[in-house]
């Protein structure tokens, strides 16, 4: 029997212990100010992530893009702005049984522009809107797409048309010529009106899955 309960006695050590420490905190962060992330060293193998926010005091904790609220001391940012927290600028490892906090002020990102997202995938293309948003995988993806679909063919008709003592440089097409000028101009306006669809309904989020700020 002891030694069944014996597991169980280490967890509840476990949890008085981060408790405790819950409790040691609260009498000190109350002259604390933002968001503070803390990571306590549970066990060897296992870290605890505390994300707290605590009252407001001055314009300063909400990075000087909002202000305290009346009511809950929370920050109210400002238009275009929101709290972001990267969790791997504030990665750390714990050993000996340690803790370790970090404070975070609110506020703290400005949002990426629909507007700006809107028109760039409008009038500029080539993967612009994505580069933009931070998205440099699928604005890499759609300028390569743009440069093979685009480009090369512009070149292939240009080479076809005025040059035609170079058209063997471009045999390898042949007949399928026509196919694969259809073929890439459709695939770049499908993709582009689902790139226009999404950012007008501001369904896309940023590289760090944060909301467009909408246009009013």
């Amino acid at each position: 029997m002891t030694m069944h309960r014996l597991p169980l006695l280490i967890n509840m050590l476990a949890i008085l212990k981060l408790i405790n420490f819950i409790n040691s905190a609260d009498s000190t962060v109350q002259q604390t100010t933002g968001i503070v992330l803390t990571y306590t060293q549970l066990s060897k193998n296992i870290t605890q992530t505390l994300l707290t926010t605590f009252n407001c005091n001055s314009p300063e904790d909400c990075s000087s893009n909002g202000i305290c609220g009346v009511t809950g001391g929370n920050c109210i940012c400002d238009d275009g702005f929101t709290t972001f927290i990267d969790f791997n600028e504030y990665n750390t490892t714990i050993t000996n049984n340690g803790t370790q906090s970090y404070k975070v002020k609110m506020c703290n990102y400005a949002q990426r522009r629909q507007l700006t997202a809107f028109c760039l995938s409008l009038l500029v293309g080539f993967g612009s809107e994505h580069f933009y948003l931070g998205k440099s995988d699928l604005g890499i993806s759609k300028l390569v797409f743009y440069m093979f679909c685009c480009i090369a063919n512009i070149i292939f008709f240009v080479i076809y048309m005025f040059f035609p003592q170079k058209r063997t440089l471009i045999e390898f097409i042949g007949q399928y010529e026509a196919i694969y000028l259809t073929y890439g101009f459709v695939m770049m306006l499908l993709w582009n009106i689902y790139d226009l669809y999404n950012i007008g309904t501001n369904a896309f989020t940023d590289g760090n899955e944060i909301g467009l700020y909408g246009w009013k």
